[in-house]
């Protein structure tokens, strides 16, 4: 959704400019369709509010669905859009776009339920809503419209008072004449559970199959409104409108999304299954040519594989046959691969086929064959076992395995960095949190950028900057000359790209000790640039150097990580003595848009971390820092110092 669009702010114009984006900038309830499939936008949204319950927001640009006290949402769609009969519908599933949210420590539910009484709109407006600049504000409206006390108000206008008479009071759905208002129990429920998460989705088809008219309306709400649990926002018809209308270059925000009803009609017969169609048998290399066939009805737009043995995962396209296709890197012996793929009606079928390697006697295999005087799993020379598995020679150089140790030398087949090889553990980077500088050059947010490194690959909406991540040298030594600072950039995963894997149990081993951690989607893209204080940055240098995608952790007491540690970290800005709070993500290389770098950099681990005591603020720099990377230029502002990033080794895990 470009940018947080959170604030308060006035409500001069308001009005004026939600006449004419209601008028001219709405998404049309009736959206693409054609014999086959559908997709409606709401003809009306509301939320009704516990606490303010005589107000109405039909009007209003977002909907909040949360607990004590309760909000809820109510959207409603036009079926008489539909090119076919209902009793022909495959599937039809509730979306409703996030704009916001917190899914708390475990995660939230929300319930949708299928309303069984006539409601209204209304115009009024009560929650502030902020796009591209401008503020939709608050308003009461005026003729009739839902409320938490009523579910005809009939005089919007008084909004510190209930307007109904006792047969159109309904306690936001509660009671209708002694009865619940709307279906229990739900008629689907969507669980909340990752920041980066794009939309809700409720399974309504047999909602919409049995609809006795053209018009069809559910209440969303948190389903258990008696424990704790998450929050969440999502767009309105208004707020779709609104974002698209105040938009300077005409676009519309890929996030800006009206409530919507996808609805696809049965074709084909049977369920949806897999089959292995290529390979036929075992496999004579280490990578095979693979094609599946996705059976049955409603055959969706994409797949993707996922060797569980090596976790590695990738994406597949369709051929000429109309069949899955994938070259598939392999483990020797038996792999198993996981293929996945998503069917129109939204849902995921997977199925896992054993692939065999029948890897015959090489080099680089691992084991020590006859004519082999070693083999360390490779064919690369300079790591003392040379490429057609021959003995380097004694003293000559080679790249060590500890990740303190950037050189060394041969030693009996074996690299051994000097005692005083410690380069590696002597740099890294301060990040310092941002903001883009008012007035300055603003960052344009990105839509659908591939981002592949070797957990996942994804398309992501890049979406703002949140910190600058500086050269930093540790512990006395100064920060690099040759290396690019890295801007970081929020990015969440884009609409219709299927789930991102975990990686469970994953050693990552820092000048800071080892832990292990599961590994989980990422939030955030670490993009090499030129910072110049003063006026745009012009070097283009930074775009060889290494981008890395950063996944969040999820860090136990079990993890093994050792509080009360700190570290000296000296950037272009500070020098300062930092207690450091805990492990907060891991930062993969990873290519932008299939572009590989010049220069390759190592996995980093980045850590939340505080200034000691006693250490002075850092002066914060305003107005001066223009970033240019291959996003463009932005202005800057930082804030403070957020995270240390290391040098990091990384091995073991499991991808699920």
């Amino acid at each position: 959704m470009g940018t947080n669009h959170k604030g308060f702010y006035g409500l001069f114009g308001v009005c004026a400019l939600l006449l004419s984006v209601t008028a001219s900038n709405a998404q049309e309830a009736c959206g693409p369709a054609d014999e086959n499939s559908a997709i409606l936008y709401s003809s009306r949204d509301t939320r009704v509010m516990q606490t303010h319950r005589s107000s109405n927001d039909g009007a209003a640009g977002l909907v909040w669905l949360k607990r004590s006290p309760n909000v809820r949402g109510i959207v409603g769609f036009d079926l008489g859009c539909l090119e076919f009969p209902i009793e022909e519908i495959a599937c039809a599933n509730l979306e409703l776009t996030i704009y916001d949210g917190n899914p708390g420590n475990s995660g939230a539910w929300f319930s949708a339920h299928r309303m069984n009484v006539p409601w209204v709109e209304g115009n009024g407006s009560f929650n502030r809503f902020r796009a591209n600049g401008q503020q939709l504000g608050t308003f009461s409206g005026d003729g009739s419209g839902t409320t938490w006390d009523c579910r005809v108000d009939n005089d919007l206008a008084t909004s510190q008072t209930s307007n109904c008479g006792t047969e159109d009071r309904w306690l936001g759905g509660e009671d209708c004449n002694g009865e619940r208002c709307y279906q229990m129990p739900s008629t689907d429920d969507a669980f909340y559970d990752e920041r980066d998460q794009a939309s809700l989705f409720f399974n309504v088809t047999e909602d919409v199959r049995t609809a006795s008219d053209d018009d069809v309306s559910w209440m969303v709400k948190v389903r258990d409104e008696s424990t704790k649990s998450g929050a969440v926002k999502f767009y309105t018809r208004d707020g779709s409108a609104f974002a698209a209308a105040t938009d300077p270059n005409g676009g519309v925000d890929p996030y800006a999304i009206a409530p919507r009803l996808r609805i696809e009609r049965a074709v084909g017969t049977g369920p949806t299954q897999i089959a292995l169609i290529e390979p036929t048998g075992p496999s004579q290399g280490s990578t095979v040519e693979v094609r599946i066939e996705q059976q049955g009805a409603n055959l969706g737009p994409s797949a993707s594989w996922n060797n569980l043995t090596t976790g590695e995962t990738g994406a597949m396209e369709l051929d000429d046959q109309d069949l899955w296709a994938a070259t598939i890197p392999l483990a020797p012996g038996t792999n198993q691969v996981e293929f996945t793929v998503l069917n129109l009606c939204g849902s995921e079928v997977r199925q896992v086929f054993e692939l065999q390697y029948a890897q015959a006697p090489e080099c680089g295999d691992g084991i020590v064959n006859d004519g082999e005087a070693c083999d360390d799993g490779n064919t690369e020379d300079g790591d003392c076992c040379s490429a057609i598995c021959t003995l380097e020679p004694e003293g000559s150089a080679c790249v060590d395995t500890d990740t303190c140790n950037a050189a060394g030398t041969c030693s009996a087949g074996a690299c051994a960095a000097p005692e005083s090889a410690d380069d590696a553990c002597s740099s890294g980077f301060l990040c310092y949190e941002v903001a883009e500088t008012r007035g300055g050059a603003a960052f344009t947010s990105q839509s659908h950028v591939t981002l592949e490194d070797r957990l996942v690959r994804r398309e992501f909406d890049v979406r703002r900057p949140l910190s600058l991540c500086a050269p930093a040298g540790l512990e006395g030594q100064p920060p690099s000359g040759d290396q690019a600072d890295l801007l970081s950039y929020e990015v969440r995963r884009s609409i219709g790209q299927l789930k991102i894997p975990i990686w469970d149990d994953v050693t990552i081993e820092t000048a800071l000790g080892t832990i292990v951690v599961n590994v989980l989607a990422p939030s955030g893209l670490l993009s090499p640039g030129a910072t110049q204080r003063g006026g745009p940055a012009s070097s283009t240098e930074a775009a060889s150097e290494q981008p890395y995608l950063c996944h969040r952790l999820k860090v136990t007491p079990a993890s093994g990580f050792t509080k009360d540690q700190q570290v000296r970290a000296a950037s272009t800005y500070d020098d300062r003595l930092y207690d450091v709070k805990k492990p907060q993500r891991l930062c993969l290389p990873t290519t932008i848009d299939d572009q590989a770098t010049q220069t390759p950099g190592p996995d980093l681990l980045c850590y939340k971390v505080q200034r000691a005591a006693g250490e002075p603020r850092h002066e914060k720099v305003a107005g001066e820092l223009h970033t240019t990377d291959r996003f463009g230029t932005v202005e800057i502002d930082t804030r403070t110092e957020k995270e240390v990033c290391l040098p990091a080794a990384v091995s073991g895990g499991a991808v699920r």
